[in-house]
């Protein structure tokens, strides 16, 4: 006869591993079945692992019927010093607290304990995996009611659907699979943890296995281009909660980082309901499949409703809908995307990025579909105005950066609260810091760097605009007309000040001015430009905003000159949002004649900037000296002034950046040698005269 492995001194003591003694009679039962056929088919590494839980003697190489005996009457002696010992585990403890909030039996905690142990120990593993693996359902349950001392029925109960346990989320079981355990009953992820950790209540250890998401930095009333949409979702989601009806569904959806997460947390927040996070009990194994995130959707739905009342959040679930290039053993299939529409436990907020992929079987079955767009430039000024000290930036200051739409909710949330810490009490760099963070924001995006740091150098000047018909003239008319929707293209010289134009309008009529370049509209993506500016003529229309469009030849070029059929798709686009629009458009271009004849058409006003006349030349000037508190310089520069044909007040802006760099007193001569400088560049001023053009 081949001798004994030997003994491994772990048992005969009182029993100190979380999970307690019942796993030990219970590998004791599975082992002592059949001990021959199990172990033989056991190596010499998955021996040990039995010999180390189990503690007990095993024999080498393959066994004959009086070794078996030998390993049962070892495996009986194990069992009597069990029985001995008694004491209380983690494991069984947290079960019953787990018991009473979620109406399970005894039958349905052991099946909980025998799933968990399944990857809490290498040697229960072993012998779980030889006892149960491929066989029928009804064979797996006889065999679970032999090691449970129940009825093979009462197994079958409590992992049926219609069962509390399965209720509860804390199991899923795929009924009909004849491969391993792990495949045919599933733990929630995440579960496994907190039932090895002591608890103290069984409110602490729900609280571990589904951590409300945090409190909304925001309130509801920071939506206000909302206001409708969120009291119908709040009014909603009360009755939801309130009837516990299944199958009640929000989908959220909108440009990564304009607030979809921050206002799901609201509605909760207002509600004075839990949000839990679908994935908020994720360990930290592999990422899910979306089939697997879907699964663990329903069983964190099941959980919610078992444990009381709450809201669950499933955020990027963009992946979930199949598309046609899906891989379809990864997606959820689209029987089982429609019964978790309609029969989910709890009401669930859904949050997507976009919806053009997303079959309409499915779009129909949400209760309530709300595109969420980015915050007014307001409300983003309000958060930058919350999170910075006082002082940190001025009124004008914020405003520019709330205006920024490049910089979403998520970016200004991000870029204020890294800046606040890292700049203390020190108002000057907490204002340095927050224009780094966004200048490498945008740098990062491959976007347009701004707020620009020395805007407002010089202040803006009416008088310094000539413009054909006069400015005051347009004004006038605007006011009178304003209600009605107005279109207004502005025409010249770069630095004319038509961007000047636009703000003073807004400002004379008392609105917001929303500004977009063509840089920050333009994609490389065929149909992202037109997305875009249907993005850009709602938010005008939703703040009712003076909407301003910078080098607007990017988009209405003569169609008749475009290599690219997608190019004249934008520009039908443009024409189509432009007719739609009932606000105030203003746009600027430098290259009229590059314009659609058809869009032409379409502005009811076309203001020209002309060259500064020379008594305008002598105000930008004098504004200049004011600027750089240059004063006492008398009036001997006036007529050098005036001959500075074609200087503009943008070139002014320019050559008072440069001023600043320099070191030591400013004179008018250098100021005037400036200007005279910046106006050479241009390229009016190398042309010839007279009859040899």
């Amino acid at each position: 006869m081949q001798t004994m492995t030997k003994r491994l001194h772990l048992a005969h003591v009182p029993v100190a591993s979380p999970w307690g003694s019942r796993p030990l009679r219970w590998g004791i039962q599975m082992l002592g079945a059949q001990p021959a056929l199990l172990l033989n088919t056991c190596d010499a590494s998955e021996r040990y692992e039995i010999t180390r839980f189990l503690d007990v003697p095993l024999p080498a190489g393959d066994i004959d019927p009086p070794q078996a005996d030998q390993v049962v009457r070892a495996l009986a002696a194990r069992r009597r010093t069990l029985e001995h010992n008694e004491p209380g585990s983690v494991l069984d403890t947290n079960l019953e607290l787990l018991q009473a909030p979620l109406g399970l039996n005894e039958v349905e905690l052991a099946v909980i304990a025998f799933r968990a142990m399944l990857h809490s120990h290498p040697g229960f593993f072993v012998l779980a995996a030889r006892y149960v693996d491929v066989c029928p359902d009804f064979v797996f349950h006889r065999k679970l009611a032999d090691l449970f001392d129940a009825a093979p029925g009462e197994v079958t109960r409590a992992l049926a659907e219609s069962s509390a346990l399965l209720r509860s989320g804390l199991i899923s079981v795929a009924h009909g699979v004849l491969g391993p355990l792990a495949e045919r009953v599933q733990l929630l992820p995440g579960l496994l943890s907190p039932l090895m950790t002591p608890h103290e209540s069984g409110v602490a250890l729900l609280a571990e296995l589904l951590p409300p998401v945090r409190a909304a930095h925001l309130d509801l009333e920071a939506y206000p281009h909302l206001t409708k949409e969120i009291r119908l979702a709040t009014a909603y989601l009360d009755a939801a909660l309130g009837s516990r009806e299944v199958g009640r569904n929000i989908l959220l959806w909108g440009a990564p980082g304009c607030g979809k997460s921050e206002l799901a947390a609201a509605y909760a927040d207002a509600l004075r309901c839990p949000l839990y996070a679908a994935e908020g009990a994720c360990d930290d194994s592999a990422p899910l499949t979306p089939r697997e995130r879907l699964c663990r959707l329903d069983q964190v739905q099941k959980l919610v409703r078992a444990t009381g009342n709450g809201i669950v959040l499933i955020d990027e679930a963009d992946d979930l809908f199949p598309v046609p290039s899906s891989n379809p053993e990864r997606v959820p299939t689209k029987a089982a995307l429609n019964e978790q529409l309609e029969h989910n436990a709890t009401p669930t907020i859904w949050i997507s990025n976009y919806t053009e992929h997303i079959d309409p079987a499915f779009l129909r079955r949400f209760d309530i579909i709300l595109h969420v767009p980015d915050l007014p430039a307001r409300a983003r000024a309000a958060m930058l105005r919350v999170a910075l000290p006082p002082g940190a930036l001025s009124d004008r200051e914020i405003q520019e950066y709330g205006r920024d739409h490049r910089l979403t909710t998520a970016v200004i949330d991000r870029i204020a609260r890294v800046a606040a810490v890292g700049g203390g009490a020190d108002t000057g760099l907490v204002r340095d810091n927050l224009h780094m963070l966004s200048t490498q924001y945008l740098r990062a995006i491959d976007a347009p760097v701004g707020p620009q740091r020395h805007a407002g150098l010089l202040a803006h000047d009416p008088a310094l605009l000539n413009t054909d018909p006069p400015m005051d003239d347009l004004l006038r008319s605007l006011a009178r007309t304003s209600a009605f929707g107005i279109r207004i293209l502005l025409h010249g010289a770069p630095g004319t000040g038509k961007s000047a134009l636009a703000k003073a309008l807004a400002e004379r009529l008392d609105k917001p001015l929303l500004r977009r370049p063509a840089s920050s509209l333009l994609s490389k993506w065929v149909g992202e430009t037109e997305g875009n500016l249907r993005e850009m003529f709602d938010e005008a229309r939703r703040e009712g905003s003076v909407l301003l469009i910078d080098e607007v030849d990017s988009f209405l070029r003569d169609r008749d000159r475009l290599a690219t059929e997608w190019s004249a798709t934008i520009v039908n686009e443009f024409l189509t949002q432009m007719e739609a629009f009932e606000g105030i458009l203003v746009c600027t271009t430098n290259r009229l004649d590059d314009l659609d004849p058809a869009a032409l058409r379409r502005f009811d006003f076309k203001a020209a900037f002309q060259p500064l006349r020379p008594e305008q030349r002598v105000r930008l000037v004098d504004d200049c000296l004011k600027a750089i508190k240059l004063t006492g310089a008398g009036r001997a520069w006036i007529d050098r002034a005036k001959s500075l044909d074609g200087v503009t007040p943008g070139d002014a802006v320019a050559v008072l950046r440069r001023l600043r760099c320099v070191d030591g007193p400013l004179t008018v001569d250098m100021l005037l040698d400036a200007l005279a400088t910046e106006c050479r560049y241009k390229p009016d001023a190398h042309k010839p005269i007279g009859f040899v053009q």
